[in-house]
């Protein structure tokens, strides 16, 4: 008897995967050959030097555009004033994180650059690797990547 249930089963799990389309076929593949970057953007300003007689403050969690870009040198962009004014690769997608500053973005596996708009200043990033590249992730199938975006632009250290 246990011998039917293991072929009924088989034949079951035979038709399931036989009446798959091609196009779900290939959504499940490109969900497979992807990951996530998740994480926090907060805000720092003022005085962050460590002192005695104050307490350190916390950081505030923000909301803001978070946009990944194909991984970007610094040479690759324009700047005024600290910020980004242009950006010569292309932009993958962008996502807005919550009042708290947190975030969640499915992105396929690669190399990209992380950058935040501010506002009618521009575009801002304070990371970079040895090579030059803005904020540079790596993010590998079926991995999840948490970061920490600081925006400090207006702190002192």
């Amino acid at each position: 008897m246990s011998n039917y249930f293991l072929y009924a089963a088989l034949c079951m799990s035979v038709w399931a995967c036989s009446s798959v389309s091609s196009s779900s076929y290939s959504s499940n593949k490109d969900r497979l050959a992807s990951g996530k970057v998740c994480g926090t953007i907060t805000w720092q300003a003022g005085n962050r030097m460590p002192s005695p007689d104050r307490k350190p403050t916390k950081d505030l969690g923000v909301s803001r555009e978070l946009r990944v870009y194909e991984l970007t040198n610094i040479q690759q962009v324009r700047t005024e004033n600290g910020f980004i004014k242009a950006v010569a690769t292309p932009l993958i997608t962008s996502v807005i994180s919550d009042k708290d500053g947190k975030f969640c973005i499915s992105l396929p596996a690669g190399k990209y650059s992380l950058i935040v708009k501010e506002g009618e200043k521009g575009l801002w990033a304070n990371q970079y690797d040895g090579e030059g590249n803005i904020f540079p992730i790596t993010i590998s199938s079926g991995t999840t990547s948490n970061i920490d975006f600081v925006i400090n632009y207006n702190a002192v250290y």
